[in-house]
This record gives C-alpha cells, structure tokens and sequence, in this order.
C-alpha cells in the first residue's frame, strides 16, 4: 500500500514543487535558497500518512535524507503525526482495514494525496517562503520550536549554522561554550566526533580568527552542497 500512495502523492506534489526548484530522491524533497536547506518528505505507516520537514543551515551536518518534523507544528502547532486525521473522522482508516482491492482503495490514496497537497499549499510552502534567508529561516525555526534542546541550552546546536551566517560570533561562542562545558550530558557517541571541531571553531571565535570562521564555514557549505548535488 505505501508504494502506490507514495506514488499517487509524488504524481500529485511534485508538478507543485518543482517549479519553486525542490528536487526529489524517492520520497525526499529539497532545495537549497540562501544558505537555507528547505526539505520535506511524505511519510506511510500504519494506514496513514503525513508530511515532515526540516530547515537548516548550509554552514551545518545535514542529512539530505532526514524526516524531521511534524508538519502539523506549523498548522495547528501540536506533534500530531497523521494527517489521515484532517480527513472524515474514522471513514480513511475503516477503509483502508478492509481487505480491498488495489482498485477500489485508488480513490483513497487519490483523497490522500489531496490532502498532502492541500497542506503544502496551504501551510509549508508559504512556511518556507518566509523562511528564506538564515536570520528569517533561524526565527521561524525558534518560532515553530523545531530546534532540538534537551537540558539548559542558551539554543540547540542546530542554530549554530543560522547564526554563523548572521555572524553573531559572541552568541555563536556562547553556544558552543555550552555544549563544551556540558559535554558529559550528551550522548557521546554524538558528541565525541564534534568534540574538537567545536574547540577549535570556539576558540577562533573568542580570538575573532575570521580566516579560520570563514575556512570552517566554506567548509561546511561545501559539504552541503555536495550531499545535495549542488554546484557552488
């Protein structure tokens, strides 16, 4: 079933989002516009189905398949992950438990896609329009509370990428400074690989060594760039 929805859906979405420069990879959407990496995918599970997003920074790790977040942050501002939901209570999941055919569960998956399109219209598209450069992209994210904090972050690391391009270096140091100080709080399997990298990038910051900020950035823009297939 989750190969002809996503069939359907994909039919349906993407003449939407290809004329605004999103690219696909099976179910994954992106583009990249100023230094902002803008990504959703469609998601199938369990006879339902919702749309997840993610924004970043090109200055960060990205993850050119990552699910990220539930659209419904942005429409309604709750973790709800179905969007089977916005459809006539209780009729898409009994029809989908029944033992149908392929055929006479088409026009469901047709009201599924529907309203995957409905949400990108209506609600994450004009979301990423707004978002489209690092100091309205970083808002919004803080707005929507996407960014991932876990204890007593002065922000969550994702930022780092926003807030490097706007170059806010103090608040920039202050993050890392955080994460350096607090280091044994995290999962080390996540933090031993950025370990010295935050070092050194904290250290250039507090001495302000804006060849090694713009080496480190370059740096990271191109990695992005080549995750994505992108041509600086």
């Amino acid at each position: 079933m989750s190969v002809l929805f996503y069939s359907i859906a994909k039919q349906a979405i993407t003449p939407i989002v290809k004329p605004l420069e999103f690219r696909c990879r099976g179910r994954f959407y992106y583009r990249i516009i100023d230094n902002v990496v803008q990504q959703f995918c469609l998601l199938w599970l369990n006879h339902d189905f919702t749309i997840r997003f993610n924004i970043s920074s090109v200055y960060a790790d990205n993850d050119r398949l990552i699910e990220g977040n539930e659209v419904a942050k942005i429409i309604n501002g709750s973790n709800n992950m179905w969007l089977g939901q916005r459809l006539v209570q209780g009729e898409l999941q009994q029809q989908f438990s029944l033992q149908g055919t392929t055929a006479s569960l088409f026009p469901h998956y047709i009201d599924c896609a529907n309203t995957c399109v409905d949400v990108l219209i209506n609600y994450l598209i004009p979301w990423f329009e707004k978002a489209c450069n690092s100091a309205s992209a970083y808002k919004m994210a803080k707005d929507a509370n996407i960014f991932l904090t876990i204890h007593q972050e002065p922000d969550s690391y994702e930022s780092l990428g926003f807030l490097l391009d706007q170059q806010r270096w103090k608040q920039s140091a202050a993050l890392i400074k955080y994460y350096l100080d607090n280091s044994h709080l995290y999962n080390q399997k996540w933090w031993i690989p950025r370990e010295q990298e935050y070092q050194q990038l904290y250290e250039a910051l507090v001495n302000m060594d804006t060849a090694y900020i713009k080496q480190y950035m370059d740096g990271k823009k191109s990695a992005t760039y080549r995750l994505f297939r992108y041509k600086l």
